[in-house]
């Protein structure tokens, strides 16, 4: 079985949307299947389904290592992504979402690493703790877009590389 590419619509900034590419970690048609996963094994810290039967066993190793993410860099080069950000998500993943969160994630394009590791060890963190992690960080763009992405990005950094963050 080889690699193949994964094209998906998400929202962009403004609620734009856009094709955001991956490499495929999943089995065919595991979006029609998210509401039916989600209701069965709730959502855990991350905002992904808990235990996702959808996830191909023998690509797990490419989500917690990030490499299903590198044809996203296309999506930056484009423009529909920056570096850093709330990560791209379709409208029924942004239907989990408090709407606050989602109103004010959506004035900027998402991000190719996710502000949530720029919070540590994830594994130990709630729902809730991962969106009031969210808000803080749009409050801070808000006020400073360079200044905090550069501070989110080596913070991101320090924890995939130093403390071993990953996706699950």
């Amino acid at each position: 079985m080889g690699i193949e590419l994964y094209a998906k619509e998400v929202s962009g900034k403004n609620g734009i949307p856009f094709i955001a590419y991956k490499i495929q970690t999943m089995y065919d048609h595991a979006d029609e299947k998210l509401e039916e996963i989600v209701a069965a094994h709730g959502i855990n810290g991350f905002g992904k389904p808990a235990h996702d039967p959808r996830i191909i066993p023998s690509r797990a190793w490419m989500r917690k290592y990030f490499i299903d993410e590198l044809p996203q860099i296309y999506n930056v080069l484009k423009g529909e992504m920056s570096i850093v950000g709330i990560r791209p998500k379709s409208v029924a993943y942004w239907a989990l979402e408090p709407q606050e969160l989602q109103k004010e994630a959506l004035c900027y394009r998402p991000g190719l690493f996710g502000v949530t590791y720029a919070l540590g060890d994830l594994q130990n963190k709630t729902r809730k703790d991962i969106i009031e992690f969210q808000k803080q960080y749009l409050t801070e763009k808000k006020q400073h877009p360079f200044r905090t992405d550069i501070k989110y990005f080596f913070r991101i950094m320090y924890n995939i590389l130093c403390k071993k963050s990953r996706s699950c």
